[in-house]
């Protein structure tokens, strides 16, 4: 009975590797989107809009291109990911700044206290999402902490948004006064005097 042959193993041929050439195309495409310039540079024949077209249809070195504009992309999410978490940074302390220097030295308006910037901190906190995290401390509990005040104190806001002729009658020059957790617990326990007309114009 014969025997079948052997069959012969058929080698499985390596894809041969992108030439540098192939490579600068693909990164000078990646970089401009423009084929045509990419055939330029790399020295292809004219015209330029054809010769690139068909080189960037080349299997291999098309998924070479989109292997590099996916490792790009990340790069640039990564780097837009820095610079917005650097901004982010530079203006929470540049609000905590401003909370503290209203606390320790804002005199106030007349009858606006430091309500319009303290607002606008507070807006400018929400739109940071500073307050929008699970467990987060609230606006008043964060200006405390900021502050340095003692733990169990009022909230400093209340000294903040007060009118500066009630600070005046309190005796309180400032949120974090020595004396301010005493005359705003009175202060906030029995409603402050109205303005007269003397307060007004004086």
């Amino acid at each position: 009975m014969a025997t079948a042959a052997p069959q012969r193993k058929q080698r499985q041929s390596r894809p041969r590797p992108l030439s540098q050439r192939d490579k600068q195309f693909a990164q000078v495409y990646v970089e401009t989107g423009d084929q045509s310039q990419a055939a330029k540079a790399v020295g292809l024949h004219q015209p330029y809009k054809v010769s690139g077209y068909k080189k960037r249809r080349q299997p291999r070195l098309a998924a070479y291109i989109e292997e590099l504009q996916q490792k790009t992309a990340a790069k640039i999410a990564e780097k837009t990911a820095e610079v917005i978490a650097d901004k982010v940074m530079l203006t929470l302390d540049f609000l905590d700044a401003q909370i503290r220097d209203i606390a320790e030295h804002g005199g106030g308006h007349q009858y606006r206290g430091e309500a319009d910037r303290v607002k606008a901190c507070e807006l400018a906190y929400r739109r940071l999402g500073v307050f929008d995290k699970k467990g987060a401390a609230t606006f008043g509990q964060q200006v405390n902490v900021i502050a340095g005040a003692s733990p169990g104190a009022p909230q400093l806001t209340a000294g903040m948004y007060m009118p500066k002729w009630v600070r005046d009658q309190l005796g309180i020059e400032c949120a974090t006064d020595a004396a301010i957790e005493a005359k705003l617990l009175r202060a906030q326990s029995s409603p402050a005097p109205l303005a007269t007309e003397d307060d007004a114009t004086g």
